[in-house]
């Protein structure tokens, strides 16, 4: 499964952003100004593409592009291909998305790094909502 990004141009309204193509409510477009991590939406699933490395410098954004999700009555997935390096306060910021998300609706991480991995089976075992999928 290919996980593709786009700009989408969009028409901006007073409670959100509209695809102006389709007129289909959609979140925001993240492309964060940040020197270490670059987020950004996927075309193919309802999701998000992290690149480069989210720590505590960067945080804030992360937390921004999980809380743009966080209405949605969907899945969310993450591709993590690109993703160098995440710490542990942000990793809990997707194990907290995953437990915000309705009922019978999942978290995927896509090709997560393996340090994630480990973070997430020492930590957050048997956190909710959390499906990885590896390459």
């Amino acid at each position: 499964m290919g996980l593709e990004t786009q700009r989408v141009r969009r028409t901006r309204l007073s409670q959100g952003w509209l695809d102006a193509d389709t007129a289909v409510p959609v979140p925001q477009v993240f492309v964060t100004d940040s020197s270490t991590v670059v987020i950004t939406t996927l075309t193919s699933e309802h999701g998000l593409r992290l690149a480069g490395e989210v720590d505590f410098s960067n945080r804030h954004e992360l937390e921004t592009a999980l809380d743009s999700w966080a209405d949605h009555d969907t899945d969310l997935h993450l591709d993590l291909s690109e993703l160098d390096f995440i710490d542990t306060g942000s990793t809990r910021l997707l194990v907290a998305a995953a437990a915000r998300l309705s009922p019978g609706r999942r978290l995927f991480l896509h090709h997560p790094p393996r340090h994630l991995q480990r973070i997430l089976a020492l930590l957050w075992p048997d956190a909710p909502g959390i499906e990885l999928r590896l390459p």
